[in-house]
């Protein structure tokens, strides 16, 4: 079994071995017994120095980590907040701190595009005392977006941050891993989401900095009817590579040598997977 700096590469029974040793050292020091203790150590850690520096960028496109710690200052703490699909799930996850006071909703069982877009409005409807937020990309929004006009139909005051980047993000980031740069339908034409806000008669607000954040979303939530949030992120960020894009990274992205669609070339691919295996 290979070690590396952020998992190990092994096969199922070497890898199922480790995790039993490591969770019986844990339960010997009494490290899983306390959930208080483990949710004290996260927040400890989430308030260091080190993951602040993280969130702490100034520079114009915003970064999304902090887009993140912008929103998590300016929402109130029982905020229901919806988090759709994509490289937005991923910011939310490491830089949007959860509290008990309010609910995080993310879509991680089937992954559904666009999904929390809509959903949020249910959620303002079954619980119309707390403010709802959905965070979503801007390819989120173009699946379901037109949902808007049911919030304006019925007055329901959501707020939509839709993190502007011109592109499928996750789907991007992950072909600049697998396929050194070689793009397929991930980026799209500019489009303005506040004038699509507007024609729907909801409010429509854009930030560009991240001291325009706080006070455009405090007044977002003071409204009586919904409101979409263009937000332009730096489209080039990417977020930290988990395990799994590492093993994507190492395991597909090989060297090109395909040029062109050639016999020769296809060999070459299989010839190329075949001395891999041996």
């Amino acid at each position: 079994m290979v070690a590396r700096d952020d998992g190990w590469v092994s096969d199922a029974r070497g890898a199922l071995n480790l995790v039993v040793e490591l969770a019986g050292e844990w339960k010997a020091v009494g490290r899983l017994r306390n959930r208080a203790d483990w949710a004290g150590e996260c927040a400890a850690r989430k308030s260091s120095v080190a993951f602040l520096r993280k969130t702490h960028f100034d520079t114009v496109p915003m970064k999304p980590q902090r887009l993140m710690r912008e929103l998590r200052s300016t929402l109130p703490r029982d905020t229901v907040v919806f988090g759709d699909m994509g490289n937005t799930y991923s910011w939310i996850l490491r830089y949007f701190q959860s509290y008990p006071e309010g609910m995080n909703f993310l879509p991680s069982g089937l992954a559904c595009m666009g999904s929390s877009v809509a959903a949020c409005i249910g959620a303002k409807l079954g619980k119309p005392e707390a403010p709802v937020v959905c965070i979503c990309g801007d390819g989120d929004f173009l699946m379901t977006g037109m949902e808007v006009l049911t919030a304006v139909e019925y007055r329901v005051p959501v707020v939509w941050i839709v993190l502007k980047n011109n592109r499928l993000g996750l789907i991007h980031d992950a072909q600049a891993l697998s396929y050194q740069g070689r793009y397929c339908a991930t980026m799209f034409g500019e489009v303005d989401f506040v004038a699509i806000a507007r024609a729907f008669g909801a409010g429509g607000e854009r930030v560009e900095r991240p001291d325009e954040v706080g006070p455009v979303v405090r007044r977002a939530l003071e409204q009586d009817g919904p409101v979409v949030v263009e937000a332009v992120i730096d489209a080039d960020e990417k977020f930290p590579l988990t395990s799994r894009a590492t093993a994507m990274k190492d395991s597909v992205g090989l060297p090109r040598v395909i040029d062109s669609l050639s016999v020769e070339s296809v060999r070459a691919l299989f010839k190329m997977f075949r001395d891999k295996e041996k």
